[in-house]
């Protein structure tokens, strides 16, 4: 069994050297990903109710997520992450959908 680890955190991208996104943007796409993810199931328990909730030590943990919620973001938060770091609305969560099947 792997150890529990931290998938992202809302600190690590404020602090990133030359990361154009706004404190907004960021919280908007950890919104975006954690509403899907409780929407459909994928988490252990509540992570945050709203994007207000989300402050900057808000992390996306491996031990939040059920096998499937894990699963997932493994083989799509990456290249999510980088269409919206190309320009990708961050409430658009379609390659999630489409690798859940939905």
């Amino acid at each position: 069994m792997t150890a529990p680890f931290i998938i992202d955190q809302v600190s690590w991208h404020l602090k990133a050297q030359g990361n154009p996104e706004t404190r907004a943007h960021i919280i908007a796409r950890f919104w975006a990903v954690v509403d899907f993810l409780q929407r459909n199931g994928l988490t252990k328990q509540e992570l945050a109710s709203s994007a207000g909730e989300i402050a900057d030590d808000f992390a996306i943990r491996s031990d939040d997520l059920t096998d499937r919620g894990l699963d997932l973001m493994r083989k799509v938060y990456d290249k999510w992450l980088t269409k919206v770091d190309e320009g990708q609305d961050p409430k658009d969560v379609t390659m999630f959908e489409k690798k859940l099947g939905r």
